[in-house]
């Protein structure tokens, strides 16, 4: 077949770099969104509002004390308000 029969072959540069090291730009969420009903947190959010590491986060879902919701296999969340029950449990010396 040509490039006749498929016209978005002629769309494509002919030097298409491979990707070679690209990196996703990381999107901050700001500390208030944890106010914010519905929202859902990054791990890195919750490692900073709770000041343990993502690891110890993960530890404790296994253990129940925190749901995570997963997106897919490297996208994890916390809703707010599991975020604020969770924070409420380890300022009350629960975790």
């Amino acid at each position: 077949m040509d490039s006749a029969q498929h016209p978005s072959r002629d769309r494509v540069p002919a030097t298409v770099p491979a990707a070679q090291g690209r990196r996703t730009r990381r999107v901050e969420q700001p500390i208030d969104i944890i106010n914010v009903p519905g929202a859902l947190l990054k791990i890195s959010t919750l490692t900073q509002l709770s000041g343990r590491s993502a690891s110890s986060l993960y530890r404790d879902e296994k253990a129940g004390l925190l749901t995570v919701t997963r997106h897919g296999v490297r996208c994890a969340r916390v809703s707010s308000e599991n975020a604020r029950a969770y924070l409420a449990r380890l300022a009350g010396g629960e975790a």
